[in-house]
């Protein structure tokens, strides 16, 4: 690799992108930088690395073999739970807290179709009101293959109360499963922080 020179611009876009990955804190005043972030403007080699450090933040959750085993099989059993008597499609949910809490939902269907309420709402529901505001990841099987997702209103939700790099495991009926993160799974979402942004008054 040759040596690359960095311009000041360069630098502001390393530090936006870092603490986008969350692997860094965004000091002020780059915290209310108006700079547009973009890639192609920084060297090469630089890219390279950021691409990869940003791919590995997103993808590398830390959960101990323990919790994710446990936060597996809770999510699985609490299908057996679901009432689904419309769909039959049974939804279990698991979410682990940062103080080591499993709470589990799932799927209560109606007759009025739209009154029924998700897996992973229930889930978080019950977690909010038990006192639980931090929490480390979120499991949610399905009898389907391959394993389905989360709606997008449960990941609204779910927006609610987590970080962008915060892991959903999703398993199917065969056992496996696949990761995303919230930021992946709810790309330029809208949440709490977008109240705190500068609005225009309306005269």
């Amino acid at each position: 690799m040759g040596r690359t020179s960095c311009k000041p611009n360069d630098i502001i876009l390393i530090a936006e992108l870092l603490s986008t990955a969350e692997l860094i804190p965004l000091p002020s005043p780059l915290n209310n930088s108006t700079y547009t972030s973009d890639l192609s403007l920084i060297p090469t080699e630089i890219n390279e690395i950021l691409q990869a450090l940003l791919n590995m933040s997103s993808s590398k959750p830390s959960l101990t073999t323990q919790e994710l085993q446990t936060l597996a099989s809770k999510a699985i059993a609490a299908k057996a739970t679901a009432y689904c008597p419309y769909s039959k499609f049974r939804v279990g949910a698991c979410i682990l807290t940062q103080s080591g809490e499993y709470i589990v939902g799932a799927n209560v269907e109606n007759a009025s179709y739209p009154v029924g309420t998700c897996a992973e709402r229930v889930a978080f529901g019950t977690a909010v009101v038990a006192g639980y505001h931090d929490f480390k990841a979120v499991a949610v099987a399905t009898d389907s293959n391959p394993p389905a997702s989360p709606c997008g209103m449960c990941r609204q939700f779910m927006n609610e109360f987590t970080t962008p790099s915060f892991p959903i495991y999703m398993y199917g009926s065969e056992g496996t499963y696949t990761i995303k993160t919230m930021r992946e799974l709810l790309p330029d979402s809208f949440g709490p922080e977008d109240f705190s942004k500068e609005r225009v008054q309306s005269s």
